[in-house]
């Protein structure tokens, strides 16, 4: 008997974590042997849906739903304008009681996430069941000729400092660039600062900014959106990964880094202790150059990067496609069991 329809409707569109998410879910009932099949609207040909987005297909009765809850960052602070974060927590705070009334059981993607969610719903106890990502295996180190072909035509070299996430007021892009400029100047020229992401919504600022910051044009790329194909190459080819969010629901880019043998320096906040644990350095996302030490003792000590990127390697190792399959049966059984309680 098939146990789950899978909502496989995010493929459809450009990349993105919730087609990640997607994926992730697959390679997870494949792992715990759980009959699943894809849904892409209509009717469910299984007893529970479960849908890799916080959101409910308001068309699919008669079935457990099942929505995945990424993270509750518009009630976190971030530098956005007061109104701008106002507008969006109350959006946010609807769309949860909206879940929360109609959700079976619902998947977490950090205990992080299941924590605050329940603070604003406690009544979910019980029926919120934190199913971590793993990394694809595409994510994986590579060799040094293999990292040299993918670079080769991006004009990179290995050792440098990496950025990935989408250029927005809350991954704090800025504060990545605060915390490479105040490095030694030295430091700053052999191991550049490489951005990777989307950045519509930043549009120039990165180059004001970045002067503004006395850094020369040498020492920041910015290389936009790129396919998932490069990434085990930038990762691997990183001195290290720096991730100083105002907050994550899990922060997959770190696990992927990690995966990837790329030591991490992240923020201390939200659910990024939870996934780089021992292995990661910390800094607080809003005092930027609390990351320099770390990224300094990085970039100078190879002693120290080999260490910690070994550690990383042996974290990321614990995220596994099994403990996610794991954690998916315990949801599948919650599902069944809220779903029969309000036949």
């Amino acid at each position: 008997m098939t146990e789950v329809a899978l909502d496989l409707r995010v493929r459809g569109g450009k990349p993105s974590s919730f087609v990640r998410t997607s994926l992730a879910h697959e390679a997870a009932l494949e792992a715990a042997g759980v009959p699943w099949i894809g849904w892409d609207g209509g009717p469910v040909p299984a007893p529970v849906l479960w849908h890799p987005v916080a959101e409910l297909d308001r068309a699919a009765s008669g079935v457990a739903r099942v929505p995945t809850l990424h993270d509750v960052s518009p009630l976190l602070p971030d530098p956005r304008p007061a109104p701008v974060r106002w507008r969006r927590a109350r959006r946010f705070r609807r769309r949860l009681a909206r879940l929360a009334r109609d959700g079976a059981a619902f998947a977490a993607v950090s205990e992080d996430v299941r924590r605050r969610v329940l603070e604003l719903h406690p009544e979910l106890d019980g029926r919120i069941v934190v199913v971590p990502h793993h990394p694809a295996p595409a994510m994986r180190p590579l060799t040094a000729p293999e990292r040299a072909s993918a670079l080769e035509p991006l004009g990179l070299e290995e050792g440098f400092v990496l950025f990935v996430s989408a250029l927005r007021r809350h991954k704090n892009w800025e504060g990545a660039l605060a915390a490479f400029a105040a490095l030694p100047e030295p430091l700053r020229r052999r191991h550049p600062l490489v951005l990777v992401g989307d950045r519509r919504r930043a549009g120039r600022r990165p180059e004001r900014l970045a002067v503004r910051l006395g850094l020369d044009p040498g020492q920041v790329r910015l290389l936009g959106a790129v396919g998932d194909d490069l990434l085990p190459a930038l990762y691997g080819a990183a001195a290290v990964l720096i991730h100083p969010s105002f907050g994550e629901g899990f922060g997959l880019p770190v696990l992927e880094a990690m995966a990837c043998g790329a030591p991490v320096v992240v923020s201390a906040n939200t659910a990024l202790p939870e996934v780089a644990g021992g292995a990661g350095s910390y800094g607080d996302p809003w005092a930027p150059r609390s990351f320099t030490p770390a990224l300094r003792r990085h970039l100078e000590d190879e002693g120290f990067r080999a260490e910690r990127a070994a550690a990383a390697l042996r974290r990321a190792a614990a995220f596994t496609p099994e403990r996610s399959g794991h954690a998916a049966r315990e949801l599948l059984a919650v599902a069944r069991a809220a779903a029969e309680r309000t036949m």
